[in-house]
């Protein structure tokens, strides 16, 4: 598992490739950082994934306040 004991954090990650990317880089190992609007489909996400791998966080990424909460967030979580 290539991404074992990485941390990757993927916007729009409820849906579509966003989604299909937090699988796959959870299938190899990394703790992810589910990003999005919506926060239903993040949570469906995160529970395919599983609870102790995955943390959801809503997000405007337009915004560079939202942006470094959501970094410090990421941090605090996964270390």
């Amino acid at each position: 598992m290539w991404l074992e004991g990485r941390v990757v954090l993927i916007t729009g990650a409820g849906s579509g490739i966003g989604r299909a990317l937090a699988l796959a880089a959870a299938g190899e190992g990394a703790m992810v950082g589910l990003v999005g609007r919506r926060l239903g489909p993040l949570e469906a996400v995160r529970g395919e994934i599983g609870r102790e791998r995955a943390f959801v966080q809503h997000c405007d990424i337009c915004d560079p306040a939202a942006r470094r909460k959501l970094v410090d967030a990421v941090r605090e979580r996964f270390g």
